[in-house]
């Protein structure tokens, strides 16, 4: 075993995925050799899109962590990195390797000028709430929210009401019944812009652009969507599947946006693309989507909340790098 203290950080490579998963066995008792793989890959491929980075020297691998670049997340202003996954093998627990992770994480972050580090942990994770504790880290101003796949979503019509489904004599509509929706394509980013922009009053189109193109050609299962009505985009939801950030242990979808064109509101086109999403999600065996916001989006979680969503048992957490 080489010396601890002679290691250095660098960042991750492709070579490494070997070790990285291996560490990764030893925290979860099973191989993810696949989504280790893809993650690796599409960070190489987008470096000012994610941070990786590993402690090592030509002998042994210690332990590694990635994050990924935020800039847009449910109308998020401010750029922020977010500590995904953070490993150390368990030859080397104890030594301080987790701290070191971090200060190579942020030396890497403050190059790009980004001033806000961002994670998530479970309320039950004593280790890792003792570590981001002792990191500098605190509890965050955004809201984890989650919901079954397994329940419905009905169609109430209009996507400020409370859900009807007790309708006498008629079996409850499904939302994506009234509007329909369909898997996202590449035609559809430029609509998707005009969208958002008519939302936001903003020009979000550098996120919107990596969202979709991180739908698009990094996820294995395609799961954001489009709602239509008389054939034009009206909506969109961008999702993706979560196969172990931040210590998960199942799959799970992550939904980072939603969005209706306000010149169709009230048409229940919101409440369609998640009773899709749910259903397409249930069928691939995924249990649980979640979603993370800003305290103040008073009237999306407001909306999400009547769709289901509850508050997650995990937490979010911040530290400034100022």
């Amino acid at each position: 075993m080489s010396n601890s203290a002679k290691m250095t950080v660098r960042p991750l490579v492709a070579d490494d995925l070997d070790e990285v998963v291996e560490i990764d066995r030893q925290h979860t008792g099973r191989s993810r050799r696949d989504f280790f793989q893809r993650r690796i890959a599409a960070a190489l491929d987008n470096p000012g899109e994610f941070v990786q980075v590993a402690i090592a020297d030509d002998d042994d691998f210690a332990a590694f962590a990635t994050a990924r670049m935020l800039s847009g997340e449910f109308g998020s202003t401010e750029p922020a990195v977010s500590l995904d996954l953070i490993g150390v093998d368990q030859a080397h627990e104890g030594q301080g390797m987790g701290r070191r992770l971090l200060s190579g994480l942020i030396e890497v972050t403050r190059n790009k000028s980004i001033k806000l580090l961002q994670t998530e942990a479970n309320w039950t994770n004593h280790d890792l709430l003792h570590f981001l504790n002792a990191s500098g880290f605190t509890i965050g101003y955004r809201q984890v929210i989650e919901r079954s796949t397994q329940e419905r979503i009905l169609d109430d019509g209009d996507d400020e009401d409370e859900f009807d489904e007790t309708a006498v004599g008629e079996a409850p509509q499904l939302a994506h019944d009234r509007v329909p929706v369909r898997s996202l394509e590449a035609a559809d980013i430029e609509a998707l812009l005009a969208i958002d922009r008519r939302i936001t009053n903003l020009d979000r189109s550098d996120y919107l652009r990596r969202k979709a193109a991180e739908a698009l050609d990094e996820s294995a299962v395609r799961v954001s969507l489009v709602a239509e009505i008389d054939g034009f985009p009206a909506g969109f939801v961008m999702a993706r599947m979560d196969f172990g950030e931040h210590g998960r242990s199942e799959p799970a979808a992550v939904m980072d946006t939603i969005g209706t064109d306000p010149r169709y509101g009230f048409r229940g086109v919101g409440t369609a693309l998640l009773s899709q999403l749910m259903m397409n999600l249930s069928a691939l065996h995924v249990d649980m989507v979640q979603s993370t916001l800003s305290s103040s989006s008073f009237d999306l979680l407001a909306f999400l909340y009547r769709c289901g969503f509850q508050p997650s048992s995990r937490l979010a957490f911040t530290k400034r790098l100022d």
